[in-house]
């Protein structure tokens, strides 16, 4: 049992410092930074958008980036901040079908 529970506590751990970004702060996101893409590196490639991270009362800019799509119907959802009676909740951007 000892084993199972120190297992789950790791991969929670491991979990919450992937993540890297709280989910909800007090203070409002600065406005996104204006970036300059690099060429389409190859024809399935998707720009992800850069955003704001919230890291040790800190607000880090996490740079964009190409990444490999997959044909068919997926599209890129972008990630964004939302405005809630918490504060401000950062929505994870996601490939959405």
């Amino acid at each position: 049992m000892f084993r199972v529970l120190a297992k789950v506590s790791f991969a929670l751990a491991l979990a919450a410092s992937l993540s890297g970004c709280v989910a909800v702060v007090k203070t409002r996101p600065p406005e996104p930074r204006v970036e300059v893409r690099s060429a389409q590196p190859y024809a399935e490639a998707v720009w992800i958008e850069g955003y704001w991270q919230r890291r040790h009362n800190d607000w880090i800019w996490i740079g964009g980036h190409w990444e490999r799509g997959s044909r068919g119907t997926r599209e890129w959802i972008p990630g964004h901040w939302v405005e809630t009676r918490r504060g401000w909740e950062w929505k994870p951007g996601h490939w959405q079908h």
